[in-house]
């Protein structure tokens, strides 16, 4: 199940685990829509990264990364 967030262009936004709240990745690309379909084209840019396999993802989930987190990330 995606979880479907407000996300504003001048917020980050990362891939992070459900049950850890881990952030996974942040996703280097500014966002653009409010919508199912981005946080899909999110989880479908992490997974062409190589960065997980089908399975792990459906385990993760697209949120907001706050400043603190994407500098801490990097």
């Amino acid at each position: 199940m995606i979880l479907i967030k407000k996300y504003n262009a001048n917020q980050h936004v990362g891939i992070k685990d459900k049950e850890t709240g881990k952030i996974m990745a942040v996703y280097p690309h500014e966002v653009q829509e409010n919508t199912k379909e981005f946080q899909n084209k999110v989880l479908d840019w992490y997974y062409k990264q190589g960065c997980s396999t089908s399975e792990y993802i459906e385990n993760y989930y697209v949120d907001t990364v706050t400043e603190e987190q994407f500098k801490a990330f990097q």
